[in-house]
C-alpha cells in the first residue's frame, strides 16, 4: 500500500500491478507540481490534495493537464473507470501488438457527454469543414441559441445562415430539433437504449449516418464495445500497427475487430490516439 492515499489499496481496488502505480504516481506528482507551479513529493502532493483512487487514475494520462480539473465534487463514474482499466488490460494480454501500443500510450480517460443534442449538432456542424470552421460556427451557433432544440426551431433560416450554417445543415439542424422537441423521452435517454437502437433512433435523423452514430456511442455514451470499421483513420492505425502493405477489405477488419470482444471501442480510442489524433468531429472537442 502507498503511503499518502487515504489508505486506499490500488492495487486491491483496481487491479494495479506495482509498476502500474508507482507510474501513476510519478505521473501525479507532475502533473499537480505544474498545477502548483512548484515542485513537490508525489506522497506530499497527494496527501494535500485528498486525492483518492479514481482520481490518481483520471490524471495519470500521459500527464495531462487538463485532467488534473477533475474533482471528487463532479461524481466521477469510478466503475466505468474500473472497466476502461480492465479492458486495457485484457487487450494487452490478448493482443501483443496492441499491447506494446496501450503501453506505450498509457491510460485513457473518457466520461460520457450528457447533452445529447450538444453532441449531435456538433457533429452536424462538423461535417466536410475544417475543425477551425466548425468550431467557429458552432460557437457562434451556440451563442446564438444556447444549444436550445426550441429555440433553435424558433429561429429563421436567415438566422441560422447568419451564423455560418449552409442550407443542407440548416434542415438537418432542424429535423435533429425537432426530434428533441418532440420525442424527448427517447433521445433524451439514448443511454437506455442499447447500442442497435441507438443507431436505429440517431439514423432515422436526417445528416446522421453509420459513422456519426457510432462516433456518438463511442464518445458520448462510452460504449466499450463498438467498432467503425469504414472509418478511415482507424483503418490506418490498424495498417501501422500490423504491418500491412495495404489495408483489407472491410469483412477483414471485422473478423480483426471481433478478437477485442467486449472492449472494440477501447482498442480503437488507442488506435486513434497512435495517430495523434481523433476521429473527424471528435477533434472540434479539443478547441
Amino acid at each position: 500500500m502507498l503511503d499518502g492515499f487515504g489508505g486506499v489499496d490500488l492495487g486491491t481496488e483496481f487491479g494495479l500491478r506495482n509498476a502500474d502505480i508507482a507510474h501513476t504516481a510519478r505521473v501525479a506528482a507532475s502533473a499537480a507540481a505544474c498545477n502548483f507551479c512548484g515542485v513537490l513529493p508525489w506522497a506530499t502532493v497527494v496527501k494535500k490534495l485528498q486525492l483518492d483512487a479514481v482520481y490518481l487514475l483520471l490524471i495519470s494520462e500521459a500527464g495531462n493537464r487538463r485532467q488534473f480539473r477533475y474533482s471528487k465534487a463532479m461524481k466521477l463514474d469510478v466503475d466505468l473507470h474500473k472497466r476502461i482499466y480492465k479492458a486495457e488490460r485484457v487487450l494487452g494480454e490478448q493482443s501483443p501488438e496492441l499491447g506494446v501500443l496501450i503501453r506505450r500510450q498509457g491510460h485513457i480517460v473518457r466520461e460520457p457527454r450528457p447533452n445529447y443534442f450538444y453532441s449531435l449538432a456538433r457533429s452536424i456542424v462538423g461535417q466536410q469543414v475544417s475543425v477551425a470552421a466548425a468550431a467557429a460556427i458552432f460557437g457562434r451557433l451556440d451563442a446564438a441559441t444556447g444549444m436550445d432544440p426550441k429555440r433553435i426551431l424558433a429561429f429563421g433560416d436567415e438566422e441560422l445562415r447568419a451564423v455560418g450554417l449552409s442550407r443542407q445543415k440548416i434542415g438537418y439542424i432542424r429535423d435533429l430539433a425537432e426530434k428533441f422537441a418532440e420525442n424527448p423521452e427517447v433521445y433524451m435517454h439514448l443511454e437506455k437504449l442499447s447500442d442497435e437502437e441507438v443507431q436505429r433512433e440517431l439514423t432515422a435523423v436526417r445528416g446522421i449516418g453509420v459513422w456519426t452514430a457510432q462516433m456518438f456511442l463511442m464518445f458520448t455514451l462510452v460504449r466499450l464495445d463498438v467498432f467503425a470499421p469504414d472509418d478511415v483513420g482507424l483503418q490506418r492505425a490498424m495498417k501501422a500497427l500490423y504491418g500491412w502493405e495495404a489495408v483489407p477489405a472491410r469483412k477483414e477488419l471485422e473478423a480483426i475487430a471481433e478478437r477485442w470482444r467486449p472492449y472494440r471501442t477501447v482498442a480503437s480510442w488507442h488506435l486513434w490516439k497512435s495517430l495523434d489524433n481523433e476521429p473527424v468531429g471528435e477533434e472540434m472537442w479539443k478547441n
